[in-house]
């Protein structure tokens, strides 16, 4: 991403009044709002709270710019800033609550973070403003454009090395006849064809990639290339082995595929079974049916686990009551009701 921006940074606080509140019977969203050139949030105001009769929630929702959309992990970036929830008075000002926001877990698996029991409805005045203060923003005019996300203009040191090799020379080109050679060579034909001197060719096209990090994608050519492939545990790398099967299925390269998703699977472990299949595996049916093995053989063990414990406590997650439903379905299979009376063969 290339930006320009000169900042400033400075505390900011964003409020949206909320009118007749004993009168709103739906969730309400904010608008988008910023605190960043590329770092967006919206705020969730829940008049009832399903699972705290009585009470009203409130939630701070992270919206992914186009590196956290790609990106399997944490979204660091945002772990820096501190932000507090609040409710007041709209009419006298005062503060109704006020509550810090869990900032270093905002992921893919879970953007928004809040309270199910933020306020107690009976006390609400009829007019509040629904708000959230960080404690820093960057001020400033930006100019951008979007093309891959954080993506430096590419130099050797940042191409793979055997990736640069297999290069070298070997890009073909195709003429009318069927013929192929290196482009460079076909390039140094033409120009010599058409006496055109002291002038480089130039290819007039440039395809920017935007749906994955450049990373990803190096890492994705430099299989095709050599064949070889190395997926690295770490998250902010961009070539995880979760990083490597979503570009590997999306362009139809199953040898990566298959590699990826054993190396996917040969490190699972019962502490991150329940997110993964929660939170990614399900959007893979290849994906989904290994991880709901690996969790109902395991299940026992992962129940245990705070990854679990948390999905049980977030029932927004949009594949929970499917996906819990299957588990049961596989730890106890349907069978026919007990009445408690005898069957026909025993009755005889």
């Amino acid at each position: 991403m290339s930006s320009t921006l000169k900042n400033l940074k400075t505390k900011s606080c964003y409020e949206f009044l909320l009118s007749s509140v004993s009168k709103i019977d739906t969730t309400v969203y904010s608008p988008p709002f910023a605190t960043s050139h590329d770092m967006f949030w919206q705020l969730e105001f829940i008049p009832n709270s399903s699972e705290e009769p009585g009470h009203c929630a409130a939630f701070l929702f992270a919206i992914p710019n186009h590196e956290e959309t790609n990106s399997s992990g944490i979204w660091s970036r945002r772990s820096i800033l501190t932000a507090k929830l609040y409710l007041k008075n709209a009419r006298n000002q005062i503060f109704l609550k006020k509550q810090s926001v869990k900032m270093n877990s905002f992921s893919a698996k879970l953007s928004g973070w809040g309270w199910e029991a933020f306020f107690n409805k009976a006390n609400l005045p009829e007019h509040v403003l629904f708000g959230v203060e960080f404690d820093r923003a960057e001020m400033g005019m930006v100019s951008q454009k979007w093309p891959l996300p954080s993506n430096p203009q590419l130099g050797p040191d940042l191409i793979p090395q055997d990736l640069v090799k297999a290069w070298e020379g070997k890009w073909l080109e195709s003429d009318s006849n069927g013929k192929s050679e290196p482009i460079q060579q076909a390039r140094e034909r033409r120009n010599s064809n058409n006496n055109v001197n002291n002038h480089q060719a130039r290819f007039n096209h440039v395809i920017e990639v935007t749906d994955f990090h450049y990373q990803t994608f190096l890492e994705m050519l430099r299989f095709l290339y050599t064949n070889k492939v190395t997926f690295k545990r770490d998250e902010q790398l961009n070539i995880t082995a979760l990083d490597l099967f979503r570009i590997a299925d999306k362009y139809l390269i199953d040898d990566l595929r298959l590699q990826a998703k054993n190396e996917i699977f040969n490190h699972l472990t019962v502490n991150d079974a329940a997110e993964f299949l929660f939170g990614t595996a399900w959007k893979y049916p290849e994906l989904k049916e290994h991880a709901m093995k690996y969790v109902v053989l395991n299940f026992v063990h992962i129940r245990q686990t705070t990854g679990f414990k948390n999905i049980l406590s977030d029932l927004a997650n949009p594949q929970y009551g499917e996906i819990l439903n299957e588990i049961l379905a596989e730890l106890f299979p349907a069978t026919p009701v007990n009445t408690g009376k005898p069957t026909k063969e025993e009755a005889s």
